[in-house]
């Protein structure tokens, strides 16, 4: 691109539009509501997987203190969204990418990966 600017040719489109402090300001990231989510519209679905029988069928957690953030963080004294996240995502990679019994999240050579 032309001089390293990103989205030149959108840029020069817009410039009658747009004020220059608008168009040519830095980029800016934004905040996705994950912990006030997690308390209302998700607060089930956030329950049931992290708390659930695929992650504790790994015996890779500890059930007590995935116990603890779910409810710490739901009852709003602490905000644990971002390792609530984190545990959220493993789960959905074991629930689409792998077969999930037991004996091949624990014990197979190969994951089974569905076509």
């Amino acid at each position: 691109m032309r001089g390293q600017e990103g989205k030149f040719l959108l840029k020069k489109a817009m410039e009658p539009r747009l004020p220059q402090d608008i168009l040519y300001r830095p980029k800016m990231g934004f905040a996705v509501p994950l912990a006030r989510w997690f308390r209302g519209p998700l607060r089930e679905r956030v329950r049931q997987a992290v708390l659930g029988p695929r992650l504790a069928a790994t015996g890779w957690f500890n059930p007590d203190y995935l116990q603890h953030l779910v409810d710490a963080h739901q009852s709003g004294a602490s905000d644990y969204s971002s390792p609530l996240w984190t545990v959220l995502m493993f789960e959905a990679f074991l629930r689409n990418v792998l077969d999930t019994s037991a004996d091949s999240v624990l014990g197979a050579t190969e994951p089974q990966v569905r076509g």
